[in-house]
């Protein structure tokens, strides 16, 4: 029979457990446990559908469906048979024989089952009832095993010890309880180590963090006293140039004062105890030349007395060239002048006449500012230095490279005698073309086009205008001012940047539709 089989394979099962299997955790087998014990004890199969339904791969699940095929098939073997008609008698075979037989070699509780189903009172039961009890008890025995190899605590092992003393699997729940106290010493020894070695990191952590705390302390205290030594040398040096210049100044004030005595004196012993005291002194130059004007003076009113008194202009001549600043040097100038006056001021008018040079008509009036040909000489001055000027203004309108010189030329010389090639020339640069010349500040490189225009020529890679200005793209208006072709593209480009800080906004014309850019000067 399959059902029978099947028990003896569990009953097997029973009893040669695989210890090393891991069963299911020890609160679900609690309940698995008993509602196991409810089917085994159970009369209908209710229970024990039960348990398959919570269970259908449990620690029971074969065992609980050999349970229900017993208890069905005790059901049909107890149930009443339908009524039949009385037939003859048949004889009868006695089946207790055999069901005995049957539950004495059987492995399970089914057959026992059967044989009390059909024999309650039989000459058996009693020992079917014991051998049901029996296989019972292994089936709770080997649950109880299970509980204990699935537990990760003594207890269970213990309890199984304790209640099964003379069970063949007490030496493998005692080995079990034996691994579990191992296991737990090895986690509590693997905790402990873990334990020490979060101590030991902390402990490193906190060495770590004192030495931090006590180098940047140290760092702090290092760096305080080199800002006390700085501040305390500042102070010393404060100190020594406040008294160098209190030093300074005493000195210049006593320098002052020698001097004020050596400048007041008409003697040279005061300015000789100047030298005397400040060699180098601000004013020595002055003592000297005071100690040489003092010691001069006899020797001045001697020479003065004789070109005074003199009737030549040799004795005055000789003054002057020793004393041309010399207290008399006027009066001997005009001394000499009144001697030679009149030979002097017709051989100096005549130079003036003669001479295409304002030189000799200066002296002539530095000598005779008020001689009978001083009007006409001033006349020939003013004369002569328009004609100069007009042919510098010309030269600088000749050799200008814009029109603004030539404009200037026509300004003050409308009459000159330049005026038609000053005006021809500035047309030439109103109309003429220029070189290219670079605008570095904006990165553009222009010219003045045979149109009078500012066209340009290229633009550099790394200014602002790369990518919004192009060579052959003409500027028509600088800061919403057109272009004046009198000035360079350059002297428009640079003025703009110069009075709008560095600002250009631009109009450019490109096609149909003027393009507008503001462009920003380089630094």
């Amino acid at each position: 029979m399959v059902g029978t089989a099947a028990q003896a394979q569990n009953l097997d099962a029973f009893k040669k457990p695989n210890i090393e299997k891991a069963p299911a955790a020890p609160a679900a087998v609690d309940i698995e446990r008993a509602t196991w014990q409810a089917c085994a004890t159970a009369r209908t199969t209710g229970p024990c559908d039960a348990y398959l339904r919570n269970y259908p791969r449990g620690s029971y699940a074969s065992i609980a469906q050999s349970r229900i095929e017993d208890i069905r098939r005790a059901q049909q073997t107890v149930a009443p048979a339908p009524a039949r008609p009385q037939l003859a008698p048949v004889p009868v075979v006695d089946r207790e024989p055999k069901l005995r037989a049957s539950c004495e070699a059987s492995l399970t509780v089914a057959l026992c089952t059967n044989y009390l189903a059909a024999f309650p009172s039989g000459p058996f039961a009693d020992q079917a009832r014991s051998k049901i009890a029996s296989l019972n008890t292994a089936a709770l025995e080997q649950a109880a095993f299970v509980q204990c190899q699935a537990s990760t605590s003594p207890g269970f092992c213990e309890a199984f010890v304790a209640t099964y003393p003379n069970s063949n699997l007490v030496a493998a729940a005692k080995a079990q309880t034996a691994v579990i106290v191992l296991q737990a010493a090895q986690r509590a020894a693997a905790e402990k180590e873990q334990a020490a070695k979060r101590e030991v990191a902390a402990k490193a952590e906190a060495e770590r963090r004192a030495a931090i705390d006590k180098d940047q302390a140290a760092q702090r205290d290092a760096a305080a006293k080199a800002e006390a030594i700085r501040r305390d040398a500042a102070e010393k040096e404060l100190a020594a140039q406040r008294e160098a210049t209190a030093r300074a100044q005493a000195s210049a004030e006593q320098d002052r004062r020698a001097f004020a005595a050596c400048d007041a004196a008409t003697n040279i012993a005061p300015c000789e105890a100047y030298l005397a005291s400040f060699p180098t002194g601000a004013s020595s130059a002055a003592a000297r030349l005071k100690i040489s004007t003092i010691a001069a003076t006899e020797s001045e009113k001697s020479a003065a007395a004789a070109c005074l008194n003199g009737t030549t202009a040799t004795s005055c001549e000789k003054y002057l060239a020793i004393y041309p600043a010399g207290s008399s040097a006027a009066a001997a100038r005009s001394r000499i002048m009144a001697l030679n006056a009149a030979d002097q001021e017709c051989s100096a008018w005549a130079q003036c006449q003669t001479s295409d040079t304002v030189l000799p008509c200066e002296k002539y009036l530095a000598s005779f500012p008020a001689g009978a040909s001083a009007q006409a000489a001033r006349g020939l001055i003013a004369k002569i230095n328009s004609a100069e000027l007009e042919k510098t203004a010309w030269a600088q309108c000749e050799t200008g490279k814009t029109v603004f010189p030539c404009e200037k030329y026509l300004a003050s010389f409308p009459a000159g005698r330049f005026t038609e090639p000053a005006r021809t020339k500035i047309k030439v640069f109103e109309t003429a073309e220029t070189e290219p010349e670079a605008v570095a500040a904006l990165g553009l490189v222009v010219r003045r086009n045979s149109k009078s225009q500012m066209e340009v020529v290229s633009v550099q890679g790394n200014s602002s205008a790369m990518g919004y200005v192009f060579g052959g793209d003409i500027i028509s208006s600088i800061n919403d001012k057109p272009y004046n072709p009198r000035e360079t593209p350059r002297a428009s480009l640079e003025a703009a940047i110069a009075a709008d800080n560095g600002r250009v906004e631009v109009l450019i014309m490109r096609g149909a539709a003027p393009v507008s850019k503001v462009l920003r000067a380089r630094r």
